[in-house]
């Protein structure tokens, strides 16, 4: 028994050389041209009987279009398919490659940040153990110059490392935005978008 999912799902294959746009809005007439008649009171093998065969209204549809009907080629559809499975381990390697560069590529990146990143603490725990350390030349070894002098350059290496700081938050999150986009887009590039329509 043809049921409206059915029924829409084959006129929808029959109306494969229309226009996306075209397709999803005589789809979406008839599904709500449906829904009015089972409304009214008809049974849904009675409404689809009215319409005829899917392909008896698409060529109704192709022909209030001003446009000629010709059947699905199912030959070449057949001949896509058997391309894509033989040529499978050529495309598959060449996407198992890409998946390596690109896993690749975020490691570097994110390499290369921990790396500044360890810069950052060590110039704050220089700068810290510094100034433990000029303090305490001050008070127990009896030379001030070379204690202040160690504490000028432990203090210009805490700022360093303020400053450093504060500029690699700011790189973490561009890099953690693009390492999001950058997985969002490949998710939608591989899985494709959602269909026009879900009858």
């Amino acid at each position: 028994m043809m049921t409206r999912n059915k029924y829409l799902k084959e006129l929808r294959s029959f109306l494969g050389k229309l226009p996306k746009e075209d397709r999803k809005r005589i789809l979406e007439f008839y599904n709500e041209l449906i829904d009015d008649k089972l409304e009214a009171g008809q049974s849904e093998e009675e409404i689809l009987g009215e319409f005829g065969s899917p392909e008896e209204l698409a060529k109704q549809i192709f022909q209030d279009n001003g446009q000629t009907y010709s059947p699905p080629n199912t030959t070449s559809r057949i001949m896509r398919i058997s391309a894509i499975v033989l040529g499978s381990p050529i495309w598959l390697s060449l996407l198992a490659v890409f998946l390596v560069l690109v896993f690749a590529l975020f490691l570097v990146l994110w390499a290369v940040v921990v790396s500044f990143w360890c810069c950052v603490f060590a110039f704050g725990i220089a700068g810290i153990g510094g100034v433990a350390g000029s303090i305490l030349m001050l008070f127990f070894t009896g030379q001030p110059a070379a204690a202040f002098f160690q504490l000028g350059i432990s203090l210009a290496a805490g700022g360093l490392g303020l400053l450093t700081g504060m500029g690699m938050r700011k790189l973490t999150l561009l890099c953690a935005q693009f390492t999001k986009k950058s997985c969002v887009g490949l998710f939608h590039f591989f899985l494709g978008k959602k269909a026009e329509i879900n009858v």
